[in-house]
């Protein structure tokens, strides 16, 4: 058995292993039930999500928790782990964006560090670059042109938000890549500047997490009726945005404010108001020009499509090499197992006997690219007819 996981349990063995290695608590005489659920590879995001939904009665277990595994936040994951964010003031300390995947995550990394390690970790991961799976669908569906959406609260804008993800990257999971990261990150510099800028505004009276979706979504919907679109890179480069955006950005927040606050007859609360598809279309009717001081922050849509293509193109890359990767850590044993498993289950086409006879030749051979993807289709193939691991 590989990929051991802690379902629901976590808490327990935490405070165990800290007990022996920190307090050097003798374990000997503990005892610790468990339930050991063996599940099929090709099963495990759907059914881990339900054992932690069902089985957890200490804590509440939100629906961002349900949707932690699925291979688009274990990318974003990756790439906050690993990609540098430029220094804004030009010196040689780089940071990063910490993704938070899992709850808890970003405590725990520091938990069991030594002072001068813990400096170091917030250092290069300072508590301001740190962001959880709400905030990136709040993020994104705000630019997406949803702050109806957003205004409904972070979980339940986060199941539209997963449900949109999961459709794309069936589709074509190579647009979630380093660009992609860097795009997130200038959305979440922008959607931040305006939440601390709002608050000290002379008008400012309430309602700031309706006001900065909002203002958020007319900026984009703005900017793509003029074929335009901000430029990405750019803020990722700065980590900041213009002084010429954030002023613009203001004075339509306030513009926004002012709109929000006149609901239609029979509509008393703004903050239910600001739920309603009505209410955004009432705030897309708003007409706002583009001033010229912007116009280095921004690129055509065209030119954003290009390096949105190149992008994918990297990540065309690094996904044959994780497929060989993958392929190869499986060892010759495993694709022998399948081909000997084969002999009594005809389901293979000859092509594919043959790729299985390669992938035998491992390590002294390595299968190609279209070989390794093929062979994981092959395995897929092979457990959905029984094949046991």
């Amino acid at each position: 058995m590989t990929n051991f996981q802690i379902v629901n349990g976590g808490q327990t063995t935490a405070s165990l292993f800290n007990a022996q290695r920190n307090s050097k608590a003798d374990l000997d005489g503990i005892h610790v039930q468990v339930k050991l659920t063996i599940i099929p590879p090709e099963e495990a995001e759907d059914i881990v999500p339900k054992i932690s939904e069902y089985a957890n009665t200490q804590n509440k277990v939100s629906a961002a928790d349900f949707f932690s595994n699925h291979p688009f936040h274990l990318r974003i994951e990756e790439i906050s782990r690993r990609l540098w964010a430029p220094s804004p003031t030009g010196n040689l300390r780089e940071t990063r964006w910490y993704y938070e995947r899992t709850r808890g995550q970003y405590a725990n990394a520091q938990s069991n560090l030594t002072p001068a390690r813990k400096k170091e970790f917030l250092a290069i991961h300072p508590r301001r670059q740190m962001f959880i799976k709400t905030d990136l669908a709040k993020f994104e569906n705000s630019w997406g042109m949803m702050p109806h959406i957003v205004s409904l609260g972070a979980q339940k804008n986060f199941v539209k938000f997963a449900e949109s993800v999961s459709k794309k990257w069936e589709k074509d999971n190579r647009h979630f890549n380093e660009f992609y990261f860097k795009k997130l990150i200038a959305k979440a510099i922008l959607f931040r500047t305006i939440d601390r800028a709002i608050m000290k505004q002379s008008w400012y009276g309430g309602y700031k997490a309706n006001i900065v979706t909002y203002t958020v979504a007319k900026f984009s919907q703005i900017l793509g009726q003029k074929n335009m679109c901000i430029h990405f890179e750019q803020i990722w480069n700065k980590q900041s945005i213009s002084q010429n955006m954030e002023e613009f950005l203001i004075s339509m927040a306030e513009t926004i404010n002012s709109a929000i606050q006149i609901p239609p007859q029979g509509i008393t609360n703004v903050t239910e108001w600001c739920k309603r598809e009505s209410c955004w279309l009432r705030i897309q009717h708003i007409q706002q020009d583009i001033p010229e001081q912007l116009k280095h922050d921004l690129l055509t849509k065209d030119e954003n499509k290009q390096k949105e293509s190149n992008a994918k193109t990297i990540q065309d890359t690094d996904n044959n090499i994780q497929n060989q990767t993958y392929v190869v850590e499986k060892g010759s044993a495993f694709w022998n197992k399948i081909l000997d498993w084969s002999e009594v289950h005809s389901i293979f086409s000859p092509k594919e006997i043959d790729i299985l006879n390669a992938a035998r030749k491992i390590p002294s051979k390595i299968p190609t690219e279209r070989q390794s993807l093929k062979l994981m289709d092959i395995e897929q193939k092979a457990l959905d007819d029984g094949f046991k691991l």
